[in-house]
C-alpha cells in the first residue's frame, strides 16, 4: 500500500518541519527546539520541469531557541537550517505527463532517492554527489512521484557554463571563469563512485527481487526475459520514428541548403544506421553485450542518462571578496529517473558528445577517458579483461549506439537548430571513431 504522496499543495508547517528534522542527527530535546514558523511557494517554477512541475519553497525558522541555546552542548548553534527546498513532482491531473512517466518510468527517480535517505543507509546507494533529500515517495501504478530535496540555487548547469550548446549563451555568466576540462573530469571522476561501487558485482543486485524497479532489470536476468518490451521501444519504434521523421529531416535540411548544408558527414551517418538497425540493434546481437556471464561484457550501476544538464556545480562569481565563496569544487549529480544497468562507458560517451565542443572533445577525450579509467584501476578494481584500449573502444561504440537512439528520439521534439547542431555532434564523433569491427 503506498502512503499517501505529498504535493506542492499539500505541504504544510508540520510536514516541512518533521521532514528537514529528520535530516539531522542531535538530540531529541534539541529537535523539540526547532520551529518553522512560515513557508511560501514560489509562483515561478524552476527550469528542468520537462516531465512536471520544480518548485522552490521558502522557509523561515524561529531562531530565538537556536540562537539563544545555552546549553553546554553547542550542537544546536551550530546546525544551519535551509532557507529554502525545492519540491519536483508529477500528479495525475496532467495526462500526457502521467503516460509519459508511466512509459519511462520517471518515477524511479523518487524510489533511487528513498535509498539516500538518512533512514536508508544500509541500501549501498548512499553518494556524497546527491543533494540532500528530505522527502521521496511515488506510486508504480499512477507514475505519480514527489522528491523533496536541498535547494541548490548557488549552484548552475554544467550544461550552460559549458557553453549552453545550441540554446544560446546564457546572459550573467562569465564563462571565462569556468574550466570546461576540469568540469568534465569532476563529473568523470564523481559517477565513477557509482561504477565502482557495483562494477561486475550487478549479479548481487540482480537476484534481489526488490532491485526489479532498476531500469533494465528483466532485461539483465537473460533468457529472454524482457524481450517483448525491449523490442519494442528499441527496435520497432525507434526504426520506425527513425524512417517517418528523422530521415525526412535530413532529407529536406539537405535539398534546403544543398551544396552549403550545415549537416556534416550525412553519407557515412547514413551508412552506419543502416548497419546499427540490420545488424547490431538485433535482439541477438544485443543479448551477447549483455550476458553477464562474459567477462569481457562492461556492465555495472549507471545514471543512465548522464549529460551537463544532469549536473549542477558552483556559481562562481568575481570579484577578489568572492574568493572564498569560490573555493567550494563540489558539484552535484541529479535526475536519476534511468538509473539502471549498463555499460559505464557509454555513459562517459554520452556526456562527451552532448556537451563537449568539437574541437574540446578531439581534444581531450582520450585525456578524459584516461582520467577516469584510472579512476577505476585506482580503486582496486580488476581491468584486466578491460585494458585501456579495449575500453575505449567500447566507449566510442557506447557513444555511437546511445547517441544514435538520443538523435532519433529527440529528432521530432526539437528545432531544426538544434537537430543540426545534435547530428553533428554524433556525425563527426562517427567520422572520428567508427570502424568496420567496431559493431561486432
Amino acid at each position: 500500500m503506498v502512503k499517501s504522496i505529498i504535493f506542492r499543495n499539500d505541504l504544510t508547517i508540520e510536514f516541512i518541519e518533521s521532514i528537514i528534522k529528520d535530516q539531522l542527527e542531535l538530540p531529541k530535546q534539541d529537535l523539540e527546539k526547532i520551529k518553522l514558523i512560515e513557508f511560501k511557494i514560489q509562483e515561478k517554477l524552476l527550469e528542468g520541469g520537462l516531465m512536471g512541475e520544480i518548485s522552490r519553497v521558502y522557509l523561515k525558522w524561529d531562531n530565538k531557541n537556536v540562537d539563544n541555546n545555552d546549553d553546554d552542548d553547542d550542537s544546536l548553534s551550530s546546525i544551519s537550517l535551509p532557507n529554502s527546498i525545492v519540491i519536483k513532482s508529477i500528479k495525475n491531473d496532467s495526462a500526457s505527463c502521467i503516460v509519459s512517466s508511466l512509459e519511462s518510468k520517471t518515477y524511479r527517480e523518487a524510489e533511487f532517492y528513498q535509498k539516500q535517505m538518512k533512514s536508508n543507509k544500509e541500501s549501498g546507494m548512499k553518494f556524497d554527489f546527491l543533494p540532500i533529500i528530505y522527502y521521496a515517495n511515488k506510486n508504480n501504478e499512477t507514475g505519480e512521484y514527489s522528491i523533496i530535496m536541498q535547494d541548490l540555487s548557488e549552484y548552475v548547469s554544467a550544461c550552460k557554463v559549458m557553453g549552453n550548446q545550441c540554446w544560446g549563451k546564457v546572459q550573467g555568466l562569465n564563462l571565462d571563469l569556468y574550466d570546461p576540462f576540469e568540469i568534465v573530469k569532476k563529473c568523470f571522476l564523481e559517477t565513477s563512485k557509482i561504477h565502482i561501487e557495483n562494477w561486475g558485482d550487478c549479479k548481487k543486485l540482480l537476484s534481489n527481487q526488490s532491485n526489479s524497479w532498476l531500469k533494465d532489470f528483466d532485461i539483465y536476468q537473460g533468457n529472454d526475459c524482457g524481450k517483448e518490451e525491449w523490442v519494442k521501444k528499441n527496435y520497432q519504434v525507434l526504426k520506425s520514428t527513425w524512417e517517418e521523421k528523422t530521415l525526412p529531416i535530413i532529407k529536406k535540411i539537405q535539398e534546403q541548403y544543398k551544396e552549403t548544408s550545415p549537416l556534416i558527414n550525412v553519407d557515412q551517418v547514413l551508412k552506419v544506421i543502416e548497419i546499427y538497425f540490420n545488424h547490431y540493434l538485433k535482439w541477438e546481437q544485443f543479448k551477447t553485450r549483455i550476458d553477464t556471464s562474459n567477462e569481457k561484457n562492461a556492465f555495472s550501476l549507471i545514471h543512465g542518462d548522464f549529460h551537463a544538464g544532469n549536473v549542477m556545480v558552483p556559481l562562481v562569481l568575481d570579484g577578489v571578496e568572492q574568493q572564498q565563496h569560490n573555493k567550494n569544487d563540489k558539484l552535484y549529480l541529479l535526475d536519476f529517473s534511468e538509473i539502471g544497468f549498463g555499460c559505464p562507458f557509454s555513459d562517459m560517451a554520452q556526456f562527451i558528445i552532448s556537451n563537449c565542443e568539437i574541437k574540446f572533445r578531439r581534444e581531450n577525450e582520450e585525456k578524459l577517458f584516461k582520467i577516469y579509467w584510472n579512476s577505476l584501476l585506482e580503486s582496486g578494481i580488476d581491468l584486466g579483461n578491460f585494458p585501456f584500449d579495449y575500453s575505449f573502444k567500447i566507449y566510442k561504440r557506447g557513444g555511437i549506439d546511445r547517441w544514435i537512439k538520443i538523435n532519433i528520439l529527440m529528432s521530432p521534439h526539437i528545432p531544426e537548430f538544434a537537430f543540426i547542431y545534435f547530428f553533428n555532434q554524433l556525425s563527426t564523433f562517427v567520422m572520428d571513431h567508427y570502424s568496420n569491427d567496431l559493431f561486432n
